[in-house]
C-alpha cells in the first residue's frame, strides 16, 4: 500500500518537528495548501536530505492523481573531458525526452552532487542516472 500525498507531506513534516504542519497536511484535501506544505518540509529539511525531500514531494505532486501536470522527466549525468583543462573532467545534465534522445540542460560541474541537487532544484524529476545512456 503507497501512502497519499498527504501522508507523504506530514511523514516528511513530522520527521523535522513541524507536527502542527503534518497534522494541517493529513486534514487538507486542498493543492494550493499542499504546495504550501511541501514548501515547508523542503525548507526544514537537513542539508543531507533536503533534495530527497524535494524530489520526493515535488514529483509526487506532479502526478495527475494529485492534481499535477505530469510533466517529469528523466535525467543523465554524464561525465565528460572539462574543456580548458587537460585530465580533468566535468559532469554535465541531460534531459532525457520521450524518444531516448537527450537535451542538453546548460549545468555543468565537476561535483556530482552539486549537479543532481541543482537538476531537482529546476526541475520534476522522476529519476536520475549517474553514467552513460544507453
Amino acid at each position: 500500500m503507497s501512502l497519499t500525498v498527504q501522508q507523504q507531506i506530514a511523514a516528511f513534516l513530522s520527521a523535522q518537528g513541524q507536527h502542527h504542519a503534518a497534522k494541517l497536511a493529513l486534514e487538507s484535501t486542498n493543492r494550493t495548501e499542499w504546495t504550501k506544505l511541501v514548501e515547508i518540509a523542503i525548507r526544514t529539511a537537513p542539508e543531507y536530505n533536503r533534495t530527497h525531500v524535494a524530489h520526493t514531494l515535488r514529483y509526487e505532486m506532479d502526478k495527475p492523481v494529485n492534481g499535477g501536470a505530469n510533466t517529469a522527466a528523466d535525467f543523465i549525468l554524464k561525465p565528460e573531458a572539462h574543456p580548458m583543462r587537460e585530465g580533468e573532467q566535468l559532469n554535465r545534465a541531460w534531459m532525457i525526452n520521450d524518444n531516448r534522445t537527450l537535451s542538453d540542460t546548460c549545468m555543468v560541474s565537476a561535483d556530482v552532487e552539486a549537479l543532481k541537487r541543482r537538476v531537482v532544484g529546476l526541475y520534476v524529476v522522476r529519476a536520475i542516472v549517474i553514467g552513460q545512456h544507453d
